[in-house]
């Protein structure tokens, strides 16, 4: 094991307590029960963090997911071609003369024993998700959005005056969380864009658009929401939300099971057991994954490639994940801003948090 302190290696049966006796740094996860280290969560955090982005929890959880995945894939490559040669190559080596047959035959068994054990290895994915926000929660990350956090900014924007700000649109969220996420990372300023979740949070920011909507600025409103059996029913439910009825329209640009198999990557995360899911693009796996109240979550993309698609798609009025959207940016090496149009650009009077 390395400690995420200080780098000292020491062996598993050599640390029973899980403590560093170097440093003293005291373990969270075990690795030999758990299918993340310490370490790696702390190192994927880190990589999710740079250039200052916060990340939230599903997000840690995705990369960690991903990083398993690929682990699991070796096993699964290993397994194949050692099954291969327990099958294919000893037998015809026996029959070669190259090898004596009782030894051929028992160095098959042994071989074949091997592969169907690294095939059927646990990733042990069904506690990933339980590990890391175990780990977030004994050991925290600076830039990991934690529920202090999330309250802390919403107070802010609740108490600033936002007069100054003058917001060319509106995006609204499916939770006041994912809100603060794009607020502390700026998207708000890149975008001159109003951020706030279905709930109306933060509250100022719900009072000041309601405000110059009633008095008839024409300020375009999109919404974004994950996949799932409720996510895709935030429009409706806004629609007969009476809080709601100063909008005249809105462009859902949210995430629908539709455009799911548009695309290799992303995840899925059981909505009460927290239990996590490599995405896959077929159309029975993404039924099944809905029928079992699983949820594909928007934020589980880093913020260096879902706060551009997002920006692309209230620009150009696509929906998230849709073949329209992929076909568009790849034809394309900007992305939407800095034209004071739809796109958005410039902060548009508003300041930093202070």
């Amino acid at each position: 094991m390395i400690c995420p302190k200080c780098d000292r290696v020491t062996k598993y049966r050599d640390m029973p307590t899980l403590k560093c006796p170097g440093c003293g740094y005291l373990y969270v996860l075990n690795p030999k029960e758990e299918a993340v280290s310490d370490r790696r969560v702390r190192k994927i955090a880190d990589k999710l963090s740079e250039g200052e982005h916060y990340f939230t929890s599903e997000q840690l959880i995705a990369a960690c997911l991903l990083k398993r995945e690929r682990s699991t894939s070796a096993y699964k490559a290993v397994s194949v071609l050692v099954l291969a040669a327990a099958i294919a190559v000893v037998p015809w080596l026996v029959t070669q003369g190259v090898l004596d047959p009782s030894a051929g035959w028992v160095g098959g068994i042994i071989l074949l024993a091997c592969g169907i054990f690294a095939w059927f290895k646990n990733p042990k994915l069904d506690s990933l998700a339980r590990s890391v926000r175990r780990y977030l929660g004994a050991k925290g990350h600076p830039y990991h959005l934690n529920s202090k956090v999330v309250e802390r900014i919403l107070d802010v924007l609740d108490r600033k005056d936002l007069k100054e700000w003058h917001a060319d649109k509106a995006l609204i969220v499916d939770d006041a969380d994912f809100a603060v996420y794009l607020y502390l990372n700026n998207f708000h300023r890149d975008q001159n864009c109003y951020i706030l979740s279905e709930d109306k949070r933060p509250s100022g920011v719900y009072k000041s658009f309601q405000q110059r909507v009633s008095a008839g600025e024409d300020l375009p409103t999109f919404i974004i929401h994950d996949a799932g059996l409720s996510e895709g029913q935030m429009l409706s439910r806004m629609r007969k939300d009476a809080g709601w009825q100063f909008l005249s329209e809105i462009r859902d640009l949210g995430i629908h099971a539709k455009d799911l198999p548009n695309t290799k990557h992303g995840t899925w995360i059981h909505r009460n057991s927290g239990t996590v899911y490599a995405h896959n693009k077929s159309t029975t796996f993404i039924d099944k994954m809905i029928a079992q109240d699983c949820i594909f979550v928007i934020d589980s993309v880093p913020v260096q490639k879902l706060s551009p698609a997002i920006a692309w798609c209230m620009a150009s009025g696509l929906t998230l994940m849709s073949s329209e959207m992929f076909a568009a940016m790849s034809t394309s090496q900007s992305v939407a801003g800095g034209d004071g149009g739809s796109g958005g650009g410039g902060c548009g009077g508003f300041d930093d948090f202070g």
